[in-house]
């Protein structure tokens, strides 16, 4: 009897109720939602993403290259007006040059930045090139030019032709001027500067584009001013007025389209810097909850390499 009664009785251990054991590996819907998990990625599937330096498909990216092609298409269109062509010269295309090399994708200041070191390289090759055009033309005497620019005249009546000034023009670009001390000249001052620049270049890496464009714009004094009889100041004039005219359209278009400002542009880097951490901290909860769960390296060095590119920008 009691012996059936003690059978009757059951085990306080057999009358608990068993919990469910949790598989550790096993799936679980919040790591399912997490990237940073190995098995996300495996249950919703591959994905097909394009590449990193291709992803800019964003209103901030797009509003960028709205603004670059804005001003690259109303100096496109300064080309075909003929009054404008005709001020700026042979060399206008030189304006969308430097806004393929300066263009207005920056915020107000940057780009403020750029037009000065672009026109400080123009302004510092002309002047030099003014000045060493007063120094050749000082190497050769008053007289000797005359007599030279008397000959070119008798060869232009003697030739009978129906325009003489075109035909003295078409000598003196064929190089009737040219003289030894004035090129020797040229070549030894304008060499000089270029070594100059070049230096400051080394010196000063962000100054590349002032380096191109003072080059540039030597190379003018270098190749036609030996062959003019006279002082012209203006010879630099066809490559500086494009470049002036470019950098004010790029300023136009950072001032009144779409404009940014340095803090707006720190503010986003910060964002975009904090917004993956409520992500990773949670996938490091669910890592302390259940060990046993595998985290995506791939995920982790993606999100590492974004953070590292993202503060380099910001400092």
């Amino acid at each position: 009897m009691s012996g059936s009664n003690r059978a009757a009785v059951p085990n306080g251990d057999e009358s608990r109720t068993e919990k469910p054991q949790v598989n550790s590996l096993e799936a679980t819907p919040e790591m399912l939602q997490n990237p940073f998990f190995a098995d996300a990625s495996e249950t919703l599937g591959p994905r097909r993403k394009i590449p990193v330096w291709l992803d800019h498909f964003n209103a901030k990216d797009l509003k960028k290259l709205f603004r670059c092609s804005l001003a690259m298409w109303i100096m496109t269109i300064f080309i075909y007006i003929n009054p404008i062509q005709n001020e700026m010269g042979q060399a206008s295309f030189l304006g969308c040059i430097v806004l393929w090399l300066a263009p207005p994708s920056g915020t107000i200041f940057m780009q403020l930045i750029a037009a000065v070191t672009v026109m400080l390289g123009v302004t510092t090759a002309w002047a030099w090139g003014v000045v060493t055009m007063r120094a050749a033309l000082a190497t050769r005497s008053d007289a000797d030019t005359q007599a030279r620019l008397a000959e070119l005249q008798e060869m232009a009546m003697s030739q009978n032709s129906s325009d003489p000034n075109t035909y003295a023009e078409i000598k003196l670009l064929n190089g009737f001027m040219l003289n030894t001390s004035v090129t020797a000249t040229y070549f030894c001052m304008i060499c000089l500067y270029l070594y100059l620049i070049a230096r400051l270049r080394v010196a000063a890496p962000k100054l590349r584009l002032t380096q191109m464009m003072g080059c540039i714009v030597s190379a003018v004094f270098l190749t036609q001013a030996p062959l003019l009889p006279s002082f012209d100041g203006n010879v630099a004039k066809p490559l500086v007025l494009p470049c002036a005219i470019a950098e004010g359209i790029a300023l136009a278009c950072s001032v009144f389209i779409f404009p940014t400002t340095s803090a707006a542009e720190a503010l986003n880097l910060l964002k975009d810097l904090i917004a993956p951490m409520p992500t990773f901290l949670d996938a490091c909860l669910l890592g302390l909850k259940h060990p046993g769960l595998r985290m995506s390296t791939e995920r982790l060095t993606a999100a590492k390499l974004k953070l590292l590119t993202t503060y380099t920008q910001l400092g």
